[in-house]
């Protein structure tokens, strides 16, 4: 015989369902996170995915790249990548970076300007995880 649910178990599935979507990583930036740290710092973990196999990160600095304009309540960081060599394959291969960046306040997201010499090869934007 069927039994109408409980409104406690409804409610403790929706509230499991919303921390699971809330904790997951967006489809769109599948390898970025970031995190608010102490210090005043958010910790960010980034992969770009390069179509060669000799491209490598280089550095991260705080604020866009030059001539592009910061986007409001975000933290801007240019990553900078290089090319490793004369020889590429021709294959994806994931440019993974650690660094952290000074956290403002009122900021609820970082965006990543992947640049290589001074072209723009990719932007990636994440929430930060408070």
């Amino acid at each position: 015989m069927f039994r109408p649910l409980d409104t406690r178990v409804v409610l403790l599935g929706i509230i499991a369902l919303a921390i699971a979507t809330f904790d997951a990583p967006r489809a769109s930036d599948p390898g970025t996170h970031a995190k608010a740290v102490a210090g005043g710092k958010v910790a960010v973990e980034t992969g770009w995915v390069a179509a060669q196999t000799c491209w490598t990160f280089d550095s991260a600095t705080e604020g866009a790249p030059a001539g592009l304009v910061e986007p409001d309540a975000t933290l801007p960081v240019t990553m900078r990548v290089k090319r490793s060599g004369d020889l590429c394959g021709q294959a994806l291969t994931p440019v993974k970076a650690r660094f952290e960046v000074a956290d403002r306040p009122g900021t609820h997201a970082v965006m990543i300007y992947v640049v290589a010499g001074e072209k723009l090869m990719a932007t990636q934007r994440t929430a930060i995880r408070r």
